[in-house]
């Protein structure tokens, strides 16, 4: 009596603090008429504990008017090579969202990258020493989090542009209540690169020297509209379920010209050519997730049943001309046509359980479990030339093909982790796994096939933040390649 109401909105519980200490809950007095001040500090942009590095994206500049795939370049030990592929330490990571396994193809996950919006993302964690269920992961785990807003209503609309032609705009709405969670998100951007380059090389030999004078220019178009929705919903106390649908899109219009000029020993043209490649497509990619969640009576134990599916469209159409001049720059007739059409669907299924548990002493730690992962692609390439005395395109054999590619991993897996202190640690366990790999090839009849089974003990040693990992042994079982056709 005689003392306002308080009310607590929220508490943050985080996978790795199993335990939550509140502060003294202090009641104001009716008649105490003072503001509240909130006090605040910033996180640090780039955190490393333990070996493990956290980009805290909410507090970088960067994030306004860049995607994902941008952010990640601008991490340490964090590198993409032309392609697009994301590599930690020179190999390959894990990627996961919230954390949650990103079951996609290297194409699908490059293409999602660019359009998840840097303004979502609250903070990305590089983990060189990764939880027991990704320990056998050669590059570690790279797992993006994504915003969750406060309770209640709240939404966000941003619009960038930049130099070099990049632009647009993205909006987030974020509904919250109790055990009930609701976001969506949806935004469009894109980019037109514009350059040119040039280049002169010089071969000496003993009694002359030649040249090879390069000038080029390219511009490259790109537009990634993209969408993501999640639901997260409290069953009980120790129950929850999260369903996440995304789908983004990536449409492109690409072309370059690059004109080749050879110079004799006294720098007269002797070959001169002019080259220019132009490609443009697209990129649909639907993905959805669904996730069971359940936590025992114990802090630090927790079941989690993942489903993940994912569909992609590709279509690339690429297009060559090349044209050679006589000395003075006129047409001498001679010239080579080519275009090439891809197209490809790619479907991918994934199923994941996982048991983690933390014993009393808070020291020990057991992770088990099991995952079925299937994907499947089917892609037509179609090479032609343009054949000058019939006036029309002609098939390349030799560069076309017709191909489905199946995969198929299961696997079974066991460890135990003990903790000796701060930053020291030893991991051992068993994984058992089974690959299988289908082709047809309907261009030349034929079907391939085999599958491998692995047994794989691994041991772990993690000292003051740094990583080394040994196989016991390796049993593999590899079978013979089953072939027939016509």
């Amino acid at each position: 009596m005689g003392f306002k109401t308080l009310s607590i909105d929220s508490v943050s519980i985080r996978a790795d603090r199993y335990e939550i200490f509140m502060n003294d809950i202090v009641l104001k007095k009716a008649s105490d008429q003072l503001q509240e001040v909130v006090v605040f500090a910033e996180k640090p942009v780039i955190e490393n504990k333990e070996g493990n590095i956290t980009f805290n994206a909410s507090e970088s500049s960067l994030s306004a008017g860049s995607n994902a795939s941008d952010l990640l370049k601008n991490i340490p030990l964090i590198a993409a090579d032309p392609d697009g592929k994301i590599t930690v330490k020179g190999k390959e990571p894990k990627i996961l969202i919230d954390d949650k396994p990103v079951e996609l193809n290297a194409q699908q996950l490059q293409d999602f990258l660019e359009s998840m919006p840097g303004s979502m993302i609250e903070r990305i964690e590089v983990m060189t020493n990764p939880p027991p269920q990704y320990a056998n992961e050669p590059g570690g785990v790279i797992n993006i989090v994504t915003r969750k807003g406060k309770a209640g209503k709240s939404g966000r609309l941003s619009v960038f542009a930049g130099t070099r032609g990049e632009k647009g705009a993205n909006g987030s709405f974020t509904y919250r209540k109790r055990g009930f969670t609701f976001s969506i998100s949806a935004g469009m951007g894109s980019n037109i690169y514009q350059g040119n380059g040039y280049s002169r090389r010089e071969n000496i030999y003993t009694d002359s020297s030649n040249y090879l004078n390069t000038d080029s220019r390219y511009r490259n178009l790109n537009k990634r509209p993209g969408t993501r929705m999640h639901v997260d919903y409290d069953l009980s106390s120790r129950d929850a379920i999260n369903a996440v649908i995304s789908y983004n899109k990536n449409i492109f219009d690409n072309n370059s010209n690059t004109r080749y000029t050879n110079l004799n020993q006294f720098k007269d043209i002797s070959k001169l050519s002019e080259r220019s490649i132009e490609s443009d497509g697209f990129s649909s990619n639907p993905s959805g997730t669904i996730t069971y969640t359940h936590r025992g009576k114990n802090p630090g134990e927790t079941l989690r049943f993942i489903n993940s599916g994912s569909y992609s469209y590709n279509e690339n159409n690429r297009y060559f001309y090349q044209q050679f001049f006589n000395p003075d720059y006129t047409p001498n007739g001679i010239d080579s046509t080519q275009q090439q059409f891809t197209t490809s669907d790619n479907y991918g299924y994934a199923s994941r359980l996982a048991y983690d548990k933390m014993f009393a002493n808070k020291t020990t730690f057991l992770s088990a479990g099991g995952s079925f992962n299937r994907n499947s692609s089917r892609v037509v390439l179609l090479s032609e030339y343009f054949k000058k005395s019939d006036s029309q395109y002609v098939k390349s054999d030799l560069l076309s093909n017709d191909f489905k590619f199946i995969q198929t991993i299961s696997n079974l897996r066991f460890s135990m982790k003990q903790l000796f202190g701060k930053g020291n640690s030893i991991s051992a366990g068993l994984s058992a796994e089974r690959t299988t790999v289908h082709f047809d090839l309907y261009q030349i009849q034929q079907h391939l096939g085999n599958f491998i089974g692995l047994f794989f003990p691994f041991l772990i040693l993690t000292g003051n933040g740094k990583r080394s990992s040994t196989s016991l042994f390796l049993i593999e079982e590899r079978y013979a390649d089953l072939v027939w056709g016509n």
